[in-house]
């Protein structure tokens, strides 16, 4: 592996805090107001096995760095999952004359819709304008998603090569680009990039958005992580603040980002229909629906204070549904949430 160019050198960010935080949440936030970021280049790969969910293999060991969240699970289990690989998946060998890029990976989905945008578009369009050179390697499942389509033919990619569920393949001439910050973090050129080159590819400015400036995306129709009490919620929301209710699941990714980007006021549980900070324009809110006392996942906080969308907050009751952190269910007080909202109108 050596480096082809550096897409951005090493540096250390302030963040303002929450600009609602509330007392007694000064000490949970202190530690979230710096983020440091590692250099970021663009990789040449000679002689790699690449598995269908994106993991690098050189020399029989996985490349660390490009295995998201590495150390929190796959560290633990990477060598039988080469033998699985090995034993049960057809080997394909991609011919030398090409460059091969990799724009994936193994948190990418199916369903993995915030890791697809913030981990690995964030990567793409830093090199928008040489990606024709390249042959795209994607997984098979990209094949028949809406989103995935939509989303790459945003850039100019001359042809996709797709690797099956139960393939590997050997490539002598692969190329990569490390991740821009670590998952979650976000370095604010980086995503200021990615929203206007969606922006622009889809020519949001000149198109308007039935559903108006106040937005709340509703989890009604997921199969987890839901509001408990959503009637009552969005009886209020609509009904006293005249706050549209959207299912994201029933609209084109273009028709989603052309609904952010004339919204102005954003409200949702958190979970990647929060994604869609992405393309909120500056200056406007949002309002995320969090679990009580979890100061952990902080994403959309750090999202919002990088594209200079205004961050708001509310802690609710949950019940934990699994040891894994984010599947829970939340209960809204509703008392709470209209304090929230009208702070959030104020922003």
């Amino acid at each position: 592996m050596k480096s082809v160019r550096t897409i951005y050198y090493p540096a250390c960010l302030k963040r303002a805090a929450p600009a609602r935080m509330r007392a007694g949440d000064q000490d949970s936030f202190e530690n979230l107001k710096f983020s440091t970021f590692n250099k970021s280049d663009l990789l040449r790969f000679d002689n790699v096995l690449l598995t269908s969910n994106g993991v690098i293999f050189q020399n029989f060991k996985p490349y660390k760095a490009l295995v998201n969240c590495f150390e929190q699970d796959f560290q633990k289990y990477w060598f039988r999952f080469l033998i699985k690989v090995l034993l049960l998946s057809k080997g394909r060998v991609l011919s030398g004359k090409e460059k091969y890029l990799l724009v994936y990976d193994n948190y990418s989905g199916p369903k993995g819709f915030f890791h697809w945008i913030s981990d690995c578009l964030t990567r793409l369009v830093e090199i928008k304008d040489e990606i024709n050179e390249y042959v795209v390697i994607v997984p098979f499942y990209f094949k028949n998603e809406q989103l995935y389509q939509e989303t790459l033919s945003l850039f100019n990619i001359k042809r996709i090569e797709y690797i099956e569920e139960k393939e590997y393949f050997r490539i002598s001439n692969m190329y990569s680009l490390n991740y821009i910050a670590p998952s979650g973090i976000f370095r604010p050129e980086n995503v200021q990039k990615l929203r206007d080159h969606v922006w622009n590819k889809l020519e949001v400015k000149d198109l308007g958005s039935d559903k108006g400036e106040k937005i709340y995306i509703s989890r009604a129709k997921a199969s987890r992580r839901k509001v408990l009490n959503e009637e009552e919620v969005t009886t209020v929301l609509k009904n006293e603040y005249g706050f549209s209710i959207v299912y994201l699941e029933d609209f084109s990714f273009f028709d989603q980002v052309k609904i952010m980007y004339h919204a102005k006021y954003l409200v949702g549980i958190h979970g990647g229909g929060l994604t869609h900070i992405h393309f909120l324009k500056p200056g406007s809110g949002v309002l995320e629906l969090r679990k009580e006392n979890d100061f952990e996942n902080n994403v959309y906080y750090f999202l919002a204070d990088s594209l200079s969308v205004n961050y708001n907050y509310l802690f609710c009751e949950h019940n934990q549904i699994s040891s894994s952190a984010n599947n829970f269910d939340l209960k809204v007080e509703i008392t709470e949430l209209r304090k929230s909202v009208e702070d959030l109108l104020t922003l």
